[in-house]
């Protein structure tokens, strides 16, 4: 009977298990193409972008798709990806202390290039990027995920762009920083991989006061939808149940 309750206790409690880090930087796509490909085999197989919760594998942004209504000089919204319809249901929000998010196409003005052509993403007044997950199911339902990564533009600075991971509760999982590379229009790549789903949000800091930078790709895990209410009214009795069967096997 207590391993029987024991067991289904454990199931339903997630492991925070020690990251894996997949980064890369250099002058040239194919730099960081080996750590991209390794953090998505990590994930597992791409999924469709419809409004389905799938067991394992990882979603992907890359920007390019986003209309021209939501393209400089137009703001991004930034629950544009946490819809229904198929393309857009991709689980995921983005906003910033800043004024506002930018989609945009790089110029000949810019130090950086696309890495998959042709629109870049950034914050506007700030250098920080929050990201949360959600259900793609409902868009309502608050997820996790088991990994995040991002492709950065122009990091010139080693101390210029992290990534910082947060679980439900709000503690800190860490503070990863992206590897830099010195020279225009370079490439920079930061994964982080956890065992089990663990990563409610990131917070990526992109730039600095004498580093600009854009970002591109985004890969994350797919989510996984916390429980509900009851299954959490559930869990608190099994382990109050637990509580009970200790005392009394002390007094035995």
């Amino acid at each position: 009977m207590k391993r029987t309750l024991l067991s289904a206790i454990l199931a339903l409690t997630p492991a925070f298990a020690g990251p894996v880090v997949f980064s890369a930087a250099g002058a040239a796509t194919g730099d960081i193409t080996t750590a991209l490909t390794n953090f998505r085999t990590a994930l597992g197989a791409q999924n469709p972008n419809t409004a389905t919760n799938f067991v394992g594998g990882r979603r992907e942004i890359n920007w390019d798709g986003v209309p021209a209504s939501a393209t400089e000089p137009n703001a991004f919204p930034g629950n544009f990806f946490n819809g229904s319809a198929a393309g857009r249901a991709r689980g995921i929000t983005f906003s910033t202390p800043g004024s506002s998010l930018l989609v945009s196409v790089p110029d000949g003005g810019d130090d950086y290039a696309f890495f998959s052509p042709s629109k870049v993403f950034e914050p506007v007044g700030s250098d920080i990027t929050d990201v949360n997950f959600f259900s793609p199911k409902d868009q309502k339902t608050v997820a996790v995920t088991n990994g995040f990564g991002a492709i950065f533009l122009d990091i010139d600075d080693s101390t210029t762009a992290s990534m910082e991971f947060f679980g439900l509760s709000g503690a800190s999982l860490g503070v990863y920083q992206v590897p830099s590379f010195a020279g225009t229009k370079t490439f920079s790549f930061l994964g982080v991989k956890f065992d089990s789903p663990a990563i409610a949000r990131v917070r990526i800091t992109s730039s600095s006061l004498t580093d600009e930078t854009a970002m591109d790709d985004f890969i994350y895990g797919e989510q996984t939808a916390t429980p509900e209410p009851a299954t959490c009214a559930t869990l608190a009795a099994a382990l109050a149940g637990l509580a009970v069967v200790k005392r009394r096997s002390a007094r035995q």
